[in-house]
């Protein structure tokens, strides 16, 4: 999966959608392939794909914290504000604490993404909810 997430960083999204389509089509059960997949989606302003896609990882792994806040997202921008809080307070209940987040984005090197994706939901879930 290196290649695509380089095609994701070079933002050749035909190819990385290409390439994460291949990798479900061998694997269904690929949670962080329909995951990525959404981000690629997302990025192409393709929120209705991309929330299938993001909603497939969530039934494949409910438990998948990083789903639940781009398909948070992905709901706040086709104007589901209900979907969106459920979304965001989902993620808040998966990882009660930084620590969970920090671990599974560390394990990517990217700690600064997991303090930044953290801040943004609990955030965006107060301007929701004060809505």
């Amino acid at each position: 999966m290196a290649p695509t997430i380089a095609t994701i960083k070079l933002k050749q999204y035909p190819e990385a959608l290409a390439d994460y389509t291949k990798a479900i089509e061998i694997n269904p059960r690929y949670a962080l392939a329909f995951y990525n997949r959404g981000l690629v989606r997302q990025e192409l302003k393709q929120h209705s794909e991309a929330l299938a896609d993001y909603t497939k990882a969530i039934e494949i792994n409910p438990q998948y914290a990083l789903a639940y806040y781009q398909r948070g997202l992905v709901r706040y921008e086709l104007k589901d504000k209900r979907g969106a809080i459920e979304d965001l307070q989902r993620v808040t209940e998966i990882l009660p604490t930084t620590a969970q987040l920090f671990s599974d984005l560390g394990r990517m090197d990217d700690y600064q993404k997991a303090r930044d994706i953290l801040r943004k939901a609990q955030k965006m879930l107060k301007q929701l909810q004060s809505q």
